[in-house]
């Protein structure tokens, strides 16, 4: 439920399912009634009025004032991920040797070796996860509380960082050509080709910083028996760095033409890519004022 700014103040239920995000400047409202379960959530810098805050809750004031994300909410934007890489390509791989083909009147036409594979393709690098954001500098006037409400105030997470892309096969070496033989003329086998080296695995990225809180002032007027403000200031937290990627498997070898042809070599696989590191900074906690005045 969000709300626009009105020359009368509103009365607003909030409940587990319809929160309130309060986010146009000087917003007043009249009885802001929170059944369990229901938060509320700032998102605005301007003045906020609310004439009566009420809890219709038992909760004790112990889970109030533990309860994360709390009643009352102010709080940075999480950071975004970052991108994962992209996939290396695999490599092609190599083609068949020809057979050879003899007969005993006219002799032999040669046969030829498999070809090499293809490279495998390097997997790609991830981007950096991004920061998340200050929270908002927040003015609050609460006419009557009645209720223990939790107040969270403080930065955004920062977002994790992207995995880099996985490095792609190596081709295969192909086979090599048969030999023939016929009469007084004969051709050996033809050798494979060898197999390629796979594409190594792209870079995982960095994580976002965490986000600061500002300055929030929550003034009441008065408190209901047993009604009670309860401050919470957390930091935004950095994000954490994406894994490398996943080196390529080595493309296999051609297997050596009949009779004699030998094998070639497979390729190696691919190195797994640097994984990211966490970011480096954790956000500073917000003041929180939470006073009685007028």
């Amino acid at each position: 439920m969000s709300t626009s700014s009105e020359s009368k103040p509103i009365d607003v239920t909030v409940t587990s399912t319809s929160p309130l995000y309060i986010t146009d400047a000087n917003n007043q409202f009249g009885t802001v009634k929170v059944l369990p379960g229901g938060q509320i959530f700032v998102q605005t810098t301007g003045k906020i009025s609310i004439a009566n805050l009420i809890k219709s809750t038992t909760a004790s004031k112990e889970l109030a004032g533990q309860q994360i994300p709390g009643d009352i909410n102010i709080l940075g934007a999480s950071g975004k991920a970052g991108t994962n890489g992209q996939p290396g390509a695999q490599g092609q791989n190599g083609l068949v040797g020809q057979n050879a083909s003899c007969n005993w009147a006219s002799g032999c036409n040669d046969g030829s070796n498999g070809t090499n594979g293809a490279v495998g393709g390097n997997g790609g690098n991830a981007s950096n996860g991004g920061n998340g954001g200050d929270s908002p500098a927040t003015t609050m006037y609460i006419g009557k509380v009645t209720g223990t409400f939790s107040v969270v105030g403080g930065g955004g997470d920062g977002g994790q960082g992207g995995t880099g892309g996985n490095g792609g096969k190596g081709g295969s070496g192909g086979n090599g050509g048969n030999g023939s033989s016929s009469g007084a003329y004969s051709r050996g086998g033809y050798n494979g080709g060898n197999g390629a080296a796979a594409g190594n695995g792209g870079t995982g990225a960095n994580g976002g910083n965490g986000g600061s809180g500002n300055v929030i002032n929550i003034t009441y007027g008065s408190l209901d028996s047993g009604s009670q403000l309860i401050g919470h200031p957390i930091s935004g937290l950095p994000g954490d760095g994406g894994s490398g990627g996943v080196g390529g498997t080595g493309g296999s070898a051609g297997t050596g033409g009949s009779p004699g042809g030998a094998n070639g070599t497979p390729g190696n696989a691919g190195s797994n890519g640097t994984s990211g590191t966490a970011g480096t900074n954790a956000g500073q906690a917000p003041q929180i004022n939470i006073q009685q005045g007028s």
